[in-house]
């Protein structure tokens, strides 16, 4: 089955070609994460995080990166990214070949992480057909790949 992906910048489409699992683009304050969990396995064992907000008043993306980031010394690769115009929104991305981030993780829903598992596993360069850019009518990039 061939399959056509379009992105709005260069580096979200290099993340999907690597097969970084993303959540959505999040405000500059997210609510409602205290007691809520994210889960990945970084190939030796599921790394849960158990997000910190007792006061309720919201972790921005980088506190909630950070929180990811002290669960274990290979949850460094956890990176957070910024796409499009001003004002950009960040978008959480787990990118290392391997890591499977869980579908059971409690804060999955608000962060927009997938309900099921999900490995990074990037796209082969022999299944990829075409990529082409264009610049007209605002800049769009679209991969052609092969799956079977």
């Amino acid at each position: 089955m061939y399959i056509v992906r379009t992105f709005n910048n260069p580096d979200e489409l290099v993340d999907f070609l690597n097969g970084a699992v993303r959540c959505k683009p999040l405000a500059s304050t997210v609510y409602g994460l205290n007691g809520l969990t994210v889960i990945i396995n970084d190939g030796s064992a599921d790394r849960t995080t158990t997000l910190s907000d007792p006061t309720g008043v919201g972790l921005s993306p980088s506190a909630i990166l950070t929180q990811i980031r002290a669960t274990n010394a290979s949850m460094t690769a956890v990176k957070v990214r910024f796409y499009g115009q001003a004002p950009q929104k960040p978008l959480f991305i787990v990118d290392v070949q391997g890591f499977i981030v869980r579908g059971s993780g409690t804060a999955n829903t608000i962060l927009g992480f997938p309900t099921s598992d999900t490995t990074v596993s990037e796209i082969a360069t022999t299944d990829i057909i075409k990529i082409t850019a264009s610049i007209s009518g605002g800049p769009r990039y679209d991969v052609i790949y092969h799956t079977t």
